[in-house]
């Protein structure tokens, strides 16, 4: 079986939930004996050398970059790295058997769309998340773009994969009750360690909220509840990780309401990442939307307990998590989530280890490779 994986960026060259999903998936079938081989894009933010290159055994093939000023970048660049990846893809195709196109959403829709009508060899696409429910009632041209791409990548696609509940319900609303949609588990490179209760109470009052400063993940809500929590835990800090347009804006609202918060901007080392989460009670998801959150796995690896509004897709991950859960509207119910963290009992340690029993037995690479390979019709496995 000999699976042509599409990917915008392989291998990931930032912290991010889809690039390191995509690589896991590859990775962990490729560990059970498959043969995938990846065509990815080059993109002039985030340019590696074109070519061939082998990494863990997984053939990479990258387009050559468009190093030039050119007029509309977003569209420009999107659809010159989906004219090379069609290359690329093509050249393969003519040497070796393909067996399967995986496609890795919209940033890869025209070539894989393309491709698939050219050869005839069946399309698998993965949609990491739906950007139609992302953007409702902020609606852009470059969203719509979007939401289009992933609505006529699924359209043509002979199965439809996803890696939460809520991305079924999500594709199901896009396309129609009736539509097929398979699911498979993220695989995790770690598994959660045992929780300690008596060395998370030496933790400083600290929680920290990872990811783009962009409106849909919410920011300000932490530090609304946060300015709440102060009055009891004065000593609270709230670290910010990321960067984005909603910079100057939650700086300035970090000052209006007197919450300790600091600002780490971009960190590239996700060692240092798990640093200031290993020095955090809690780490706080308040999206408006969230196709899944990875980053809450990972926070667990860490030991360190999370809470996440109710429309993130992570919230199916065990029953341990639903104490944790508030609405992305509601500050007061979140800073009620949080003193009961920073309070560090015995309830709290009862979660978390159900939270690790659930997610250890679940999340794992073997099962997500047991799961991909019913979807690519490899052979029949007992799922885990």
């Amino acid at each position: 079986m000999h699976i042509l994986t599409l990917s915008h960026l392989y291998p990931p060259v930032r912290i991010g939930g889809m690039e390191k999903i995509v690589q896991c998936g590859v990775e962990s079938l490729v560990e059970r004996g498959h043969h995938v081989s990846i065509v990815t894009g080059n993109y002039k933010q985030l340019p590696r050398p074109p070519g061939k290159s082998t990494l863990n055994q997984v053939d990479v093939y990258a387009g050559e970059l468009l190093d030039i000023e050119y007029p509309n970048q977003f569209i420009t660049e999107h659809l010159y790295a989906n004219f090379k990846m069609i290359e690329l893809a093509m050249a393969l195709i003519n040497k070796k058997q393909v067996d399967w196109i995986h496609a890795h959403d919209w940033f890869t829709a025209p070539a894989a769309e393309t491709l698939h009508k050219m050869t005839g060899i069946p399309l698998v696409s993965t949609i990491h998340y739906s950007k139609y429910h992302e953007q409702q009632g902020r609606e852009t041209p470059k969203g719509n773009f979007i939401v289009e791409l992933q609505k006529q990548l699924m359209t043509v696609s002979d199965k439809i994969t996803v890696y939460s509940k809520k991305m079924i319900d999500n594709v199901k609303e896009i396309l129609g009750p009736d539509t097929e949609c398979s699911y498979f588990p993220i695989g995790m490179d770690a598994r959660i360690p045992q929780f300690d209760l008596k060395q998370f109470k030496e933790r400083p009052n600290r929680v920290v909220v990872i990811g783009r400063l962009a409106k849909e993940k919410n920011f300000s809500l932490v530090l609304r509840a946060a300015s709440i929590v102060q009055k009891k835990y004065p000593d609270l800090t709230v670290d910010l990780i990321g960067d984005g347009a909603l910079y100057e804006d939650l700086k300035g609202l970090a000052d209006e309401l007197k919450v300790n918060t600091h600002f780490h901007g971009f960190i590239e080392s996700f060692e240092e990442i798990k640093r200031v989460l290993r020095q955090s009670k809690a780490m706080i998801l308040p999206s408006y939307y969230d196709s899944f959150g990875l980053v809450v796995l990972e926070s667990l690896q860490t030991q360190t307990p999370v809470l996440i509004s109710n429309q993130v897709g992570a919230k199916e991950i065990s029953s341990g998590i639903q104490d944790y859960i508030f609405s992305p509207d509601d500050s007061v119910a979140l800073a009620e989530k949080m003193e009961k963290v920073l309070e560090t009992d015995q309830v709290l340690a009862t979660h978390m280890h159900q939270i690790r029993i659930d997610v250890n037995h679940k999340y794992t690479r073997e099962n997500m490779a047991v799961y991909l390979e019913r979807i690519f019709n490899i052979q029949e496995r007992s799922i885990l």
